[in-house]
């Protein structure tokens, strides 16, 4: 464990530190779900997967955790003597793991989810944009990861321009939102209210979807490390 943690420290503060964390949140947020369910079937007939509309809230606070990757966590990483070109490699990774892990994580939520509706006697119908239209575990994790990752990587890329002081806020976000735009349309996950549909999910292929997203992330983690490896890192007065 010493060994692991001096070659990848910032990958054990991050796997360690960060990712349970986000694990407890997966908790809370089943605990709230759960709450809203019955709260709601007191009034209404409930038809439609609760677990399926938190991508909406969900998206954003993805966007935000990247955001304070590269704008808070990656200060102090420099500061303590760690390497702007160590931190974007370790962080960029443990996105696309951590993504995954809390893809299944959603994925166990919708069939917790569809057990209850089950033995309750509900339908359980998903939002008409998604790639998956039933209880298909592959694409549900694969449509969560896809949300995930490429929603926190364009997160870290506006942080980074964020904290730089020659690159347009506005600018960022722009970049932002194209790259977003290019993800919501495959999977009708992430997709942006004032965007229009470049893809119908229900007739993209996996194989394509899976590519155009790995695509996705790779663009934002590139655009992030242009960013990232000569950014001025100075003690923030507080």
């Amino acid at each position: 464990m010493r060994q692991l943690q001096q070659r990848w420290p910032i990958a054990v503060l991050l796997f360690f530190g960060h990712l349970p964390f986000l694990m407890l949140l997966w908790v809370a947020l089943a605990a709230l779900l759960t709450v809203i369910t019955a709260v709601l079937a007191l009034f209404v007939d409930i038809s439609v997967s609760v677990w399926d509309h938190s991508a909406a809230l969900l998206r954003w606070m993805a966007l935000f955790y990247g955001t304070y990757l590269t704008r808070e966590l990656l200060t102090t990483c420099v500061m303590h003597g760690r390497t702007r070109r160590a931190f974007t490699a370790q962080a960029t990774l443990f996105v696309l793991v951590a993504s995954g892990v809390l893809a299944v994580l959603m994925a166990l939520g919708y069939a917790l989810e569809h057990l209850i509706y089950n033995l309750m006697g509900w339908s359980h119908t998903f939002i008409d944009d998604r790639l998956f239209d039933s209880l298909n575990i592959p694409l549900i994790i694969y449509s969560w990861w896809g949300l995930y990752a490429v929603w926190t990587i364009t997160g870290a890329f506006i942080g980074a321009a964020l904290r730089r002081n020659d690159v347009s806020p506005v600018l960022a976000i722009v970049l932002g939102i194209v790259l977003l735009s290019v993800l919501g349309p495959i999977t009708g996950m992430g997709d942006l209210p004032f965007t229009d549909r470049i893809y119908d999910p229900q007739t993209t292929s996996v194989g394509s979807a899976i590519g155009l997203s790995l695509l996705a992330f790779a663009v934002g983690a590139a655009f992030t490390w242009l960013l990232v490896r000569n950014i001025p890192i100075r003690p923030r007065i507080r």
